[in-house]
């Protein structure tokens, strides 16, 4: 049986658009103003979910153009301190929704350079020669399973990561008792960072070390409101659900066929 046969789908739906707000974004819950980020999150669940099943029509109970209102408006009044991160989410509403960004964003400073910003600046097509030579070797000793998955997707040159090996030992270790995957080995498990870890093994085509257990800890995170809580005990959120239904799609896509 598939993990997507074992989340309840329609709940998680009814969670989403509770969040829907006159704004035209989603909120984190429903007596809340909408955000930047949780309209991002709402919006690619709502796309993946499509993808899975094509029977779904979801994003057309979006008001494109009142979402497109929404976003400039919020782009507007924070852009001169909007962090690259929702730059990104901004640029990804617009593709879910209307296929192309929802406006065209102006030109910004990155201040500090991370691996993570990096790929927000890749995907930005605004990487910069510096920022090429001024990004770090991974430390493994020194880092975030939220670090390893975005080095892994970047690989800007063959020395800055360690041995494919290695990195699938330091994300297998990450993972605890009851399924789920902590910042790095030794913490605690959260929703977010089985997230990181899960989705790094899958780039080295690699399995987590208890798979069945991994995907029961992605399962029970699931609450009885529909969204998903970022641990088995907590509150759902449209970020956690986000997190839950990433990493639903990638299992289906690749659980079994690793070969590290």
């Amino acid at each position: 049986m598939g993990i997507f046969a074992r989340i309840n789908v329609d709940q998680l739906i009814a969670f989403l658009f509770q969040r829907y707000t006159e704004e035209g974004g989603f909120a984190t819950a429903p007596s809340l103003p909408a955000t930047i980020e949780d309209t991002f999150y709402v919006t690619d669940i709502l796309s993946i979910l499509e993808q899975l099943d094509k029977g779904l029509d979801l994003r057309s109970r979006i008001d494109a153009e009142r979402l497109a209102g929404f976003i400039r408006r919020k782009y507007d009044e924070e852009k001169s301190r909007l962090p690259l991160r929702l730059i990104y989410y901004i640029y990804r509403i617009g593709k879910n929704i209307a296929d192309g960004p929802v406006f065209s964003t102006e030109k910004f400073a990155c201040t500090k350079l991370t691996y993570e910003n990096y790929f927000y600046l890749q995907e930005l097509e605004r990487v910069t020669a510096e920022a090429k030579e001024n990004l770090p070797p991974l430390n493994l000793a020194r880092c975030t399973c939220k670090d390893v998955f975005f080095s892994l997707l970047l690989v800007p040159q063959p020395d800055a990561l360690p041995p494919v090996e290695t990195i699938a030992t330091w994300l297998r270790a990450c993972q605890n008792g009851d399924g789920g995957f902590g910042f790095f080995p030794g913490t605690t498990s959260f929703l977010e960072n089985s997230y990181y870890c899960l989705l790094a093994l899958s780039l080295i085509e690699a399995s987590p070390a208890d798979p069945a257990r991994a995907e029961q800890f992605v399962v029970s995170c699931q609450t009885g409101a529909g969204g998903f809580a970022r641990s088995i005990v907590g509150a759902p959120f449209p970020e956690s659900s986000w997190h839950a239904v990433n990493i639903a799609q990638r299992l289906e896509q690749t659980l079994g066929v690793c070969r590290t």
